[in-house]
């Protein structure tokens, strides 16, 4: 399966890793970078796999996944993938919706990203990690 980026995840991955190079220097970005690349592959191979999560809480179709939960270890990765597996989205892609750090609350930032994603169209994968 392919990935389709919303334009919002887009903007969290570049504010994230920004953020990660100047607080943790180049060593921990170009880990955290790999980390991240890992959850979008895990969730192309199988966005149902082991530690997504059902979000309906959030929105129909809403699944995420932890950072840590791909790191196999708790504290590895302080953010979360928030996305609709294929028959929730739009064709056969995967649509990552936001990756939020878990202390924020995702229902508006989710709910936002789907509503913009339908209106507008996101991004295929491809450059981002």
């Amino acid at each position: 399966m392919s990935l389709r980026l919303t334009g919002a995840v887009d903007h969290d991955i570049e504010r994230i890793l920004e953020d990660n190079l100047q607080l943790f220097g180049p060593r921990q970005f170009r880990a955290y970078t790999d980390l991240i690349g890992q959850a979008l592959q895990r969730l192309a191979a199988d966005p149902r796999g082991p530690g997504t999560s059902a979000r309906a809480d959030i929105g129909p179709g809403v699944r995420s996944l932890r950072l840590y939960a791909v790191a196999r270890r708790r504290g590895a990765g302080s953010h979360c993938v928030y996305y609709l597996p294929p028959e929730d989205g739009r064709g056969s892609d995967v649509v990552v919706l936001r990756l939020l750090h878990d202390r924020m609350e995702p229902g508006h930032r989710v709910t936002s990203a789907r509503h913009d994603d339908q209106e507008w169209g996101g991004t295929p994968s491809g450059s981002k990690p």
